[in-house]
């Protein structure tokens, strides 16, 4: 599902736009893992494909493997 919230960034008002399901947002064919848009200028956005796990970031069904088999 696409998630909004509005903030604050050195007193300008924005529109935060991500996936709370690990996904791209896409929007006139541009592809973002987020995006900050200023208020009034918003874009329509849908979800895209799933965002890979990156290699430097731990996967998380690999150490829930872990926690089972080792304990840890």
């Amino acid at each position: 599902m696409i998630i909004t919230e509005h903030c604050e960034i050195d007193g300008r008002e924005f529109v935060h736009t991500r996936s709370d399901a690990n996904r791209y947002i896409v929007s006139n064919g541009e592809v973002f893992e987020d995006v900050y848009d200023l208020v009034g200028y918003e874009r329509e956005y849908e979800e895209g494909n799933y965002i890979p796990p990156r290699e430097d970031e731990p996967n998380e069904a690999a150490m829930m493997l872990g926690i089972i088999v080792n304990g840890e």
